[in-house]
């Protein structure tokens, strides 16, 4: 069994949370593959990357979101100026309506040390994901270091690509 196979098999009850860059790559190929490589959040990726994510969601029941991840998602997104942009944000909202979202007080967040070092959007994913919550997927290396130091399960898009490549 691979690592990605048993944390699927762990969390598949229990829901995944996507950090930004990944949600966005997902909802952008979602609605348009072909757009991957157009949209300045997502040109790094390839359409393999978008399906392998695909492919994963399909395994979750819940899918997770918090406010900050949503606020990054509508101002990278809003930076695009290609003329279909409003149906992929239609789109996108008809997708996110279906997911769930993890709100963390303002007051909650403020005290915790690492804050200043990672910013409110990566904390909040931290903080749901704490004590085996959800499982993280990301490529976020910054992200995956501090997962690792409060012992949080994740996948990283960056290591599954290397296994791709080794195959």
């Amino acid at each position: 069994m691979t690592t990605t196979e048993y944390y699927i098999q762990k969390y598949s009850s229990k829901g995944v949370i996507l950090d930004t860059n990944l949600l966005i790559l997902y909802l952008v190929g979602s609605y348009d593959k072909n757009n991957i490589k157009k949209f300045k959040r997502t040109h790094s990726f390839e359409i393999e990357d978008f399906k392998f994510i695909a492919s994963l969601l399909k395994f979750f029941r819940n899918i997770v979101v918090t406010p900050q991840i949503l606020a990054e998602i509508s101002n990278f997104t809003f930076e695009e100026t290609t003329p279909d942009f409003s149906s992929y944000f239609t789109n996108a909202i008809n997708w996110l309506q279906k997911t769930n979202e993890k709100y963390f007080h303002k007051n909650d967040l403020l005290p915790i040390p690492c804050l200043a070092n990672i910013g409110f959007t990566d904390l909040t994913i931290i903080e749901a994901s704490k004590n085996k919550r959800l499982l993280v997927l990301t490529d976020d290396g910054s992200l995956c270091s501090f997962l690792t130091s409060f012992d949080c399960d994740f996948i990283n898009l960056n290591h599954i690509r290397g296994e791709r490549w080794k195959k």
